[in-house]
């Protein structure tokens, strides 16, 4: 895959998670998940899926931390918006981490 087609598949896989993050409707997120997977699996190896899931799990986490203080020690006004957005990124973590888990199953069917 040429730098162009790398830049473009990552740009996209950037939006389809960032938005799968914040969408609170199951839905949208469902074919938000479909996006993502089908961007994956046109243009990344076994490999490459398995490391932007990874991270998609880690950044997910790190910014469910910042969600979690901000629900307890953040402006009560804004405390119910930041628990919808706090939902939104556990559900796209169950995602990310099927996912991941599915291509680490695949891995080992493939391993001698």
């Amino acid at each position: 895959m040429d730098a162009t087609h790398r830049f473009v598949r990552d740009q996209n896989l950037d939006r389809f998670a960032g938005q799968l993050m914040v969408e609170p409707a199951l839905a949208k997120r469902e074919t938000l998940r479909k996006l993502l997977i089908a961007e994956e699996d046109r243009f990344g190896s076994l490999t490459e899926r398995l490391d932007k899931a990874e991270k998609l799990i880690v950044e997910t986490e790190a910014r469910m931390l910042v969600l979690e203080r901000l629900v307890v020690q953040g402006e009560p006004a804004k405390a119910a918006f930041h628990k919808d957005v706090l939902a939104s990124h556990k559900a796209a973590l169950g995602i990310f981490a099927d996912y991941a888990r599915t291509l680490r199953e695949a891995a080992d069917r493939s391993s001698p």
